[in-house]
Formats: structure tokens, sequence, C-alpha cells
């Protein structure tokens, strides 16, 4: 069975620092990281986004873009959280 969910690309951007190349004033750069999205509309017309290479990123929007626009900051939290070291939250066994 052939999924017929529309896919779309998005791209986040993240600054940092590089640290082997700190001199008197910080040299910074954009690392672009690109996620597939699936994006559908639910039965009351708004439109549901999901990342299926971060689970747990879903969010909506009343309009395509709109949709988009928070997946984009869904995506850069989801990331902001995977970066914290284990010590920053509790993991409990299942």
């Amino acid at each position: 069975m052939l999924d017929d969910t529309p896919h779309t690309d998005i791209s986040t951007s993240k600054q940092s620092v590089d640290d082997n190349q700190k001199t008197c004033s910080q040299i910074s750069d954009v690392q672009l990281k690109t996620f597939q999205i699936l994006l559908r509309q639910d039965e009351d017309g708004r439109f549901v986004v999901t990342c299926p290479h971060l689970p747990g990123v879903v969010t909506d929007g009343v309009s395509k873009e709109k949709a988009i626009k928070n997946a984009r900051y869904a995506i850069s939290d989801m990331l902001d959280f995977l970066r914290k070291p284990e010590k920053e939250f509790n993991i409990s066994p299942c």
C-alpha cells in the first residue's frame, strides 16, 4: 500500500561557535539541517505535521504555511532538548 501523504523538506538553522577557531572575536557559523516532514489535513481542516526522523515532533496550523513554520520551531526545540546532557532531565526505565 502506497502512502499518499505529501512529503515536504524543511530546513532549520542553528548558530554555533567553532571551538577550534576561537580568537579575540569568536567566529560562528550556521549549521543547516534538512528534515523531511509529513503534512496532512485533518477532518477539521487544520494541517498536521509530523517528522519521521524525530519521533515526538507533532504540530499543526490553520494553513500549510503556518503548519510548516510551527514545524520549524518544533524541530528546533526537539534538537535543543536532545543536545542537553542527561543530567538535565530524568530518564526512567519503562
